[in-house]
This record gives structure tokens, sequence and C-alpha cells, in this order.
């Protein structure tokens, strides 16, 4: 697979899961929402990161490893926080389960509040690699015209 691929099939990914955060998001907006919907949420939102994660990588390092000077850094400083996201994925699970077997359908705030502080940090998270993935995309091209790539 060709880096140029990789990276579009992880920003494919990542539009994925920006959309279950803006499901999500519209949920929370919603008086009617129960404890049950905002579980399914929280665990529907952590196995999408996960999987994404994973697929992360497997890809970008191989991406960012092609790149002459600073690649091989910034595919160790993508691990590293990998390591670090799935650290706050197991907290967050383990919060939602406690919240989870507390969250009562007469007062689902905590649970619904707890959901939209999870969301605000995976948005960040998403948005502080972007420009990894911008900038990568387009060093990317330069090596595949010198006839690198591949």
């Amino acid at each position: 697979m060709w880096p140029t691929e990789m990276l579009s099939e992880l920003k494919a990914e990542r539009s994925r899961v920006r959309e279950m955060i803006a499901d999500a998001s519209r949920l929370l907006g919603r008086s009617s929402a129960s404890c049950d919907q905002l579980r399914d949420y929280v665990l529907a939102l952590r196995r999408a990161l996960l999987s994404y994660t994973d697929r992360e990588d497997e890809l970008l390092p191989r991406v960012l490893e092609t790149l002459a000077g600073w690649g091989e850094v910034q595919a160790a400083r993508v691990r590293h926080e990998h390591a670090e996201r799935r650290a706050m994925l197991a907290c967050a699970l383990d919060r939602a389960q406690s919240l989870t077997e507390r969250c009562s359908s007469e007062n689902p705030a905590p649970f619904a509040e707890f959901l939209g502080q999870l969301l605000a940090e995976v948005l960040e998270v998403l948005e502080d690699e972007e420009p990894l993935l911008a900038e990568a995309a387009i060093r990317n091209e330069i090596i595949s015209c010198d006839g690198v790539d591949g």
C-alpha cells in the first residue's frame, strides 16, 4: 500500500470517528437521552477509537518513517501518544462503568456531563494530530514525485 493510500484510509476512519462524536453531541442535546443510550455511545466511541488507533499504529509510522530527516522521530512520538490515548480510554471506560451503575433514568446528568467531557477530549486529540497528517501528506507527495515512494 502506498503512503498516500495509507493516509487516505486513516483520514476516512478519522471522519467516521468525528461523525460518531457529532451523533453523540446531538444525543447530549436531547433532554430525553437515557443512561443506556449514553453508555452505548461511550462504548461505541471506545471501540471506534481503539480501532482507529490500532490502524493508525500500523500505518502512520510506516508513512512517517519514509520521510527524510524527521520521520523516525515523529513515528516514535505517535507510538508514545497512542499509549497515552489507550490509558485515557481505559480510565474513561472505568469511569463510564461506574457512572452507568449509578445512573438513573430520573437523573442522567452526571453521565451526560462525563460524555460531554470525553467528547471534548477526543476532539482535542484528533485536532492535535491533524497537522501531522496534513504535513505528512504534503511531504509524502514530494517524496512520491521523486520516485522514493513505495
